[in-house]
């Protein structure tokens, strides 16, 4: 009787290590399961794009700018600035339009809706607004959900091409 106990102890004993190390197998390849090849360079694969020109349209309404200062002077630290309607500083609103041939213009416009600033246009490269004029990325869509609350848009702005200028690379966040 107890030579059948300890034979069922060790069949249960080694099935358990079976079992075990299959886990860590099929872990492991699965795991390995990325692309091994290094990068070629080649541009052939593309990021998919998180917006279609059309979905800009609209008013937008600026409500928080994470300003990288350390990237230009590693001696500065970033700054967030948060937007409010009823105290400095107060929201900005930027009317968004798109032509048929996929031209974006984006203005700055008071409440009411009237034009306070100078209108920009861009092109959209997958994720990136290219300026009309002088053809150079101006910046980058990160993120499009407008499902979410305050965030539905945010674009990573070159320095030269935020439109809020700070002389440092800002991301924007926006809300339809």
């Amino acid at each position: 009787m107890l030579e059948k106990v300890n034979e069922n102890s060790v069949k249960r004993y080694v099935s358990n290590i079976i079992g075990v190390l299959m886990v860590v197998a099929v872990s492991m390849s699965l795991a390995s399961c990325g692309d091994d090849e290094p990068d070629s360079g080649d541009s052939a694969i593309e990021t998919p794009s998180l917006v279609n020109a059309d979905q800009l349209a609209g008013t937008w309404m600026l409500v928080r700018d994470n300003v990288l200062y350390s990237e230009v002077n590693a001696q500065k630290t970033d700054e967030v600035i948060n937007y409010k309607g009823n105290g400095a500083p107060y929201y900005h609103y930027y009317q968004v339009t798109v032509s048929d041939i996929g031209v974006i213009t984006m203005v700055e416009v008071s409440v009411s809706g009237a034009v306070i600033g100078t209108p920009v246009s861009f092109t959209l490269d997958q994720n990136e607004l290219v300026t009309v004029e002088g053809n150079e990325v101006a910046g980058t869509i990160e993120l499009y959900n407008t499902s979410h609350s305050w965030d539905n848009l945010e674009i990573r702005w070159k320095e030269a091409h935020s439109p809020i200028s700070f002389g440092a690379p800002v991301v924007s966040t926006y809300k339809l």
